[in-house]
């Protein structure tokens, strides 16, 4: 007898959840459409962040490729400027970094911050161990579109500093004595 009783009390349970799994079928529906929503918002936003920081990390090997090239020379800004375009890489896209986002500073050693004195070639600013500082200026954008409705913009701008020492060199050397000026 207690038997058929848990028995007949098991089975209206079962009914009760029947009655109302019933009644909640578009319920797991709609839960994993919002869920998916949810998933897709966050692995953008990884994806982006990620590609974010891979062009900043290939825009600072560029920037260094351009201080050691120029590190030789530093009043061939034209070369070293071609040089920073030819090593941009992916995801850099490298027709987009134009003359104007690439500066080339040459300092005295004596000169403390930053190198805001642009090199050109008759300047003794560029003598062997003076302080040389190439800029390069990126506008990255974004990829996938769900981002950019939080940030208000497709593009974000980067800005790479690299500073290096001035190598002696020959051509160096002789550039400037050609110019009649000699290193202090």
């Amino acid at each position: 007898m207690i038997y058929k009783f848990r028995f007949t009390w098991l089975i209206s349970m079962m009914r009760e959840n029947n009655r109302l799994r019933f009644n909640e079928k578009g319920q797991a529906l709609v839960e994993l459409g919002i869920s998916l929503l949810i998933l897709l918002l966050i692995l953008n936003t990884i994806v982006d962040l990620g590609t974010l920081l891979y062009s900043y990390i290939s825009l600072q090997d560029t920037t260094q490729e351009g201080i050691v090239f120029g590190s030789y020379d530093p009043m061939k800004t034209t070369d070293i400027k071609n040089r920073i375009r030819d090593s941009a890489d992916f995801p850099l896209i490298a027709s987009t970094i134009q003359n104007g986002d690439i500066n080339i500073y040459c300092c005295p050693k004596t000169s403390v911050g930053d190198c805001t004195v642009l090199c050109a070639s008759n300047s003794t600013s560029s003598c062997p161990g003076q302080k040389f500082t190439v800029e390069v200026n990126y506008m990255y954008h974004l990829t996938l579109p769900f981002l950019t409705t939080f940030l208000g913009t497709n593009n974000i701008p980067m800005n790479v500093r690299t500073t290096s020492t001035i190598i002696e060199s020959p051509t160096t050397i002789q550039t400037l004595l050609n110019l009649g000026q000699s290193c202090p």
